[in-house]
């Protein structure tokens, strides 16, 4: 009697018409509860979203695909994501809504396109435990607060991922589309590359005799859809790689501690701190390696390793997992199929199953959910600060005045027109390609690039550190080190109401004539950012002892210090030792205007009002939107 051939995984799906509809009807049950809970994050947008919309903006100005004017610089790597977002607005459509409501489809069809891709990985398997699999990497898929995140985030983030899941789906049909999507992966995201190797390399190892006759087509389809994204960027912008790989990319141990950091978190929040890779890895090893379970959790582990080799993101909420978190879901779940479709008693192990997947689901959404939050909140105070100085700015000054900050998204789409330096090299390539390097500069950032002597050579009108005075980032604290810095910009305050404070924006005085000079020890920088976090903290005293010692140890020509011991004076109700420091201040620096409004305040104390009024008028002179606000 012949011996009835058994289907191998991947080999088919479900072909009679019910057998669809029981796949699909469940898949967009899934997907339409993907869509409400992913809609609940709105109005976020991620700052760096706005990066794209600037280059999008420039586009359409007939300035070209620039982030400023002239510079020809790739700092985006969302290619595609940047010319739909480019057609959408030139038929009149509103950037940011546009790109949230794209995002959230594309984030859509990723969830759908989960469903088939687990129905391709469990197809050997009882039907009982293919649809369980699907749905539960599905429904696993649906739930996941990193998602809902980044679909609506207005980056490439929901593009790609549905583009590597639809990709991995056809390469197990058999279908050369994969290698189609897989290019359009690549001019998504580079990373997708790497997904092409990964996928090439399970296709052609499979069949090794025949390897010369299969490996032509697949890089044929990749490669042409490429060919002239590469000849473009040669010719336009000088450079087959985008400027932010040079700005963020490094191999060292500290970044691969820093990524060895960012796998810890997501497995804390999304693998049962690191059962569930385990499950993975056990599974793959009882596949057989030519198994499509074996292809998706190659896939995870290879994009893994890649993520921590290159430090993580710099981003939170778990960005450079997004893109296989469906290829981790279909794997995992297909490990704890393939471990459990074994034992006996089936119809209570597959109940067991079903209950520990929706355990599973909760246990995800309920342990990061604190943590999306405080990420979702951070970045709207982030935008919001960035929209609040661009229209304090620009409300002030009427001229076409330059700036450089190191959080640069809503800045410069609000500030379209207006030169922006990025000093963290995102979008410069002299930052980006041409660093310095100070030693002992350490920093959680994983934007270590600087190079403040070339950012100070642009004499950019305002300089702006993203958390207002204190230098946080490597870019910053190496400008406290430059005489060109410390003598040529003041700290002008904004007075911003609805946020509660005055923002720091450091403003240039004038032309300087004298040559720049470095200061040759970070203790500077160091005990500037200690003196401002001790302040924070509510210990004045410790942080009126930094200050003293940074002035001590300093170069003589910092109005920082004194202004700073002024506040913290202020703060421990001391009035005329508060007025000794900003004296102090203001004879290093005439324009200290936060010296000016701390000596206000302590006149106040003591009800002085003839030196409240003296002062208040050196305050209008610097600052007068600060004597009569308007915003």
């Amino acid at each position: 009697m012949a011996q009835k051939k058994k289907n191998s995984p991947g080999s088919h799906l479900p072909t009679k018409g019910h057998s669809l509809l029981a796949v699909l009807l469940p898949g967009l049950v899934f997907t339409f509860g993907f869509v409400y809970l992913a809609a609940g994050e709105m109005p976020f947008l991620q700052d760096d979203a706005y990066i794209s919309f600037r280059y999008v903006q420039n586009y359409l100005n007939g300035d070209g695909l620039v982030f400023n004017p002239g510079e020809r610089v790739e700092g985006y790597t969302n290619f595609i994501w940047v010319i739909l977002l480019s057609l959408a607005a030139n038929f009149g459509y509103d950037l940011p809504q546009t790109a949230r409501g794209l995002g959230l489809i594309v984030s859509a069809g990723a969830v759908l396109a989960t469903v088939f891709l687990a129905l391709r990985v469990l197809a050997g398997f009882s039907r009982p435990w293919t649809y369980l699999g699907a749905f539960a990497a599905a429904g696993w898929v649906a739930v996941n607060p990193a998602m809902h995140y980044w679909s609506v985030a207005g980056l490439e983030t929901g593009l790609f991922v549905f583009l590597i899941t639809f990709a991995a789906e056809r390469l197990l049909a058999g279908s050369p589309l994969c290698w189609w999507l897989l290019s359009l992966a690549t001019l998504t995201r580079p990373e997708g590359g790497l997904v092409f190797i990964v996928c090439l390399g399970w296709f052609l190892l499979r069949d090794i005799p025949a390897v010369w006759r299969n490996w032509r087509f697949p890089l044929l389809y990749y490669v042409l859809p490429l060919l002239p994204f590469a000849a473009f960027k040669l010719v336009y912008y000088g450079s087959l790689f985008p400027n932010p790989f040079y700005a963020k990319t490094g191999f060292s141990p500290d970044y691969w501690q820093s990524g060895l950091g960012y796998l810890w978190l997501y497995l804390r929040h999304f693998g049962l701190w690191g059962i569930l890779p385990l499950v993975l890895v056990a599974g793959m090893f009882r596949a057989h390696w030519k198994s499509p379970l074996a292809l998706t959790a190659i896939l995870w582990l290879l994009y893994t390793m890649y993520i921590v080799s290159i430090g993580g993101d710099v981003l939170r909420a778990h960005r450079f997992f997004v893109p296989v978190f469906p290829v981790f879901a279909v794997a995992v779940i297909g490990a704890v199929v393939l471990l459990l479709q074994r034992l006996q008693r089936k119809m209570i192990v597959l109940g067991g199953a079903a209950v520990l997947l929706v355990g599973l689901g909760a246990y995800q959404w309920l342990h990061s959910r604190a943590y999306f939050a405080d990420s979702r909140n951070l970045e709207l105070s982030i935008v919001e600060k960035m929209r609040a100085v661009a229209a304090l700015v620009k409300g002030t000054d009427n001229s076409n005045f330059s700036i450089c900050a190191s959080t640069i998204g809503r800045l410069g789409y609000d500030l379209e027109g207006h030169v922006l330096v990025d000093m963290l090299g995102l979008t410069d390539s002299t930052v980006a390609r041409h660093p310095e390097s100070i030693p002992g500069m350490e920093t959680t950032w994983k934007e270590r690039h600087f190079n403040a002597g070339y950012v100070l050579s642009r004499d950019p009108d305002y300089i702006l550190f993203s958390t207002g005075y204190k230098p946080s980032a490597p870019a910053e604290r190496a400008l406290i080190l430059h005489s060109k810095f410390r003598q040529n910009y003041f700290s002008a305050l904004y007075p911003a109401k609805h946020l509660n404070r005055n923002l720091a924006v450091h403003k240039r005085i004038g032309e300087f004539a004298k040559p720049d000079s470095v200061w040759p020890d970070l203790e500077l920088a160091n005990d500037f950012n200690l003196g401002l976090n001790q302040s924070l903290a509510g210990n004045y005293e410790e942080a009126i002892a930094t200050f003293t010692r940074m002035k001590h140890n300093g170069p003589g020509d910092y109005d920082a210090p004194d202004n700073h011991m002024a506040v913290a004076c202020l703060r421990l109700k001391q009035p005329v030792r508060a007025i000794a420091y900003a004296d102090s201040a203001l004879a290093i620096n005439p324009w200290c205007v936060a010296a000016m409004g701390a000596k206000y305040d302590a006149y106040g104390m003591l009800g002085d009002t003839v030196g409240m009024g003296a002062t208040g008028a050196d305050v209008a002179r610097i600052c007068p939107w600060l004597a009569v606000p308007k915003y």
